[in-house]
């Protein structure tokens, strides 16, 4: 069977602008949870409210991630062009 590939989806500047994409979008998922788990914080108090903090954890651990190989992948780019 023939593989499908697209070329113009695996350049450097698609995947660039892809990435930077993504960014914004874990950045945006951080802020929002942040903000729910601070609004069950104050509405229910730190003893019920302190395990919504697990997902934003998690998502800033992704943003930081994706932000990292974004580094990367920029650096790299620089040195070999």
């Amino acid at each position: 069977m023939k593989s499908i590939k697209h070329p113009e989806i695996s350049t450097p500047k698609t995947m660039n602008n892809l990435n930077k994409i993504v960014l914004i979008l874990w950045a945006i998922v951080v802020v929002a949870s942040f903000g729910y788990a601070l609004y069950m914080i104050s509405a229910e108090g730190w003893d019920k409210g302190a395990e919504n903090l697990f997902i934003p954890g998690i998502a800033l651990m992704w943003f930081l991630f994706r932000f990292g190989m974004y580094r990367r992948m920029n650096n790299m780019n620089k040195n070999n062009g």
